[in-house]
Formats: structure tokens, C-alpha cells, sequence
């Protein structure tokens, strides 16, 4: 009978061996992924942003409405923040902002449109809408009505 306890007991140390080498096997091929994934994040760079749509706006307003920096990790960047950040200018009724791997960030934004310049408290552009936006500080030509 204790033959049998022996063989029972080898039967379990190999087990055991196997399981531990098992593991050791996925911990370094989960290491290897990881750096390897780590090395290809680096190529997602940031490197070209379009912007369209901005008329009143210059590519720096839009920009620095944004946030965005040079050599920023593409996938870092939630396009749902920007989108939120760039609606809290009054120029700005709707934006989408979409990732194009490799490293493009493409910003559509659609402007509100002023028909007329209205003043009341100051000098302000009106909307067709009624949406009052302040006339913005930049060298844009205006051919509006004075209301």
C-alpha cells in the first residue's frame, strides 16, 4: 500500500511542476505583449489635426479651446471631452471630433451664423435664431446690417 501513495505523490509533483511552469510561461508572455503593445502605442502619435467648418473661429481659437498639445498619444484623447469643451464657446452650435488611426484627430464644427450686428449693451452679431454672440476680436471682414 505505500507504493501506492508513492506513485500518487509523483503523479502530484508532476502535476504541480507543469502548473507552476504553465504560469511562468503566461506571466512572461504577458510581459512580452505588454512591451510590445507599449512600443506600438508610440507610433499613435498625434501629428495632423483637421479642423472644418470654422469660419469665425481661427485654427488656434479651436485649438486652444481644445487643449490639445504636439506629440500627444492619439488614443489618449476622448473625443467626447473636446466635443464638450468646444461647445461652451457661444460661436460654436455643434461639433464632432473623430480619431483616424494613425495619427490624425479630424474636428468638424458647425458655426452659428449672424445675420445682422445689433447693439444694445455693446456691439454684439445676432443670430436668425436670436442667439446674441459677441463680435469676436480677429480680422474677419463683416458685410452685416447695423439693427
Amino acid at each position: 500500500m505505500p507504493k501506492r501513495k508513492k506513485t500518487h505523490t509523483a503523479r502530484n509533483t508532476v502535476i504541480y511542476l507543469l502548473v507552476i511552469a504553465a504560469l511562468t510561461a503566461l506571466a512572461y508572455g504577458y510581459r512580452w505583449v505588454n512591451t510590445q503593445l507599449q512600443e506600438r502605442m508610440g507610433a499613435f502619435e498625434l501629428s495632423n489635426i483637421e479642423i472644418r467648418g470654422n469660419d469665425i473661429l481661427s485654427r488656434s481659437d479651436v485649438l486652444a479651446m481644445c487643449g490639445l498639445k504636439e506629440e500627444q498619444e492619439l488614443l489618449k484623447i476622448r473625443p467626447l471631452d473636446l466635443v464638450k469643451k468646444l461647445k461652451q464657446s457661444y460661436y460654436i452650435k455643434g461639433a464632432a471630433v473623430v480619431r483616424s488611426l494613425p495619427a490624425t484627430l479630424r474636428i468638424t464644427i458647425v458655426e452659428r451664423e449672424p445675420i445682422a450686428f445689433i447693439y444694445g449693451k455693446g456691439l454684439n452679431l445676432i443670430t436668425s435664431s436670436g442667439y446674441l454672440l459677441p463680435v469676436p476680436q480677429n480680422d474677419k471682414r463683416w458685410n452685416l446690417p447695423f439693427i
